[in-house]
């Protein structure tokens, strides 16, 4: 059994307190981000209703553009291509393309 927060232990699904409060803040401002702003993948998997290993997936299969490199070992996805690859996923269109729909 996992220990609680309360008592000092890990969370069950392993976010602190401080990174999941970092995600909701960047979920409710979402809409008014610029799309040049850079989001993590743990928004980015909350926003899209996928896991990380599926949003890396995505980027293989071309559902979403890939991330910028902000470090060694971190990435950030653009909002404007995350909230593209939404439009798509709404519209029905898999892959990234030129092709448009109305919303």
């Amino acid at each position: 059994m996992l220990a609680s927060p309360s008592n000092g232990g890990p969370e069950r699904d392993g976010l602190s307190d401080n990174i999941k409060r970092r995600v909701q803040l960047v979920l409710e401002q979402f809409s008014s981000l610029p799309d040049e702003a850079l989001i993590e993948i743990r928004v980015v998997c909350a926003l899209r209703g996928r896991s990380s290993a599926s949003t890396w997936r995505d980027v293989a299969a071309g559902r979403l553009a890939p991330p910028v490199r902000v470090g060694e070992r971190s990435s950030r996805w653009r909002v404007g291509d995350v909230r593209s690859s939404i439009r798509r996923a709404r519209c029905g269109l898999s892959r990234i393309s030129t092709a448009s729909c109305r919303s």
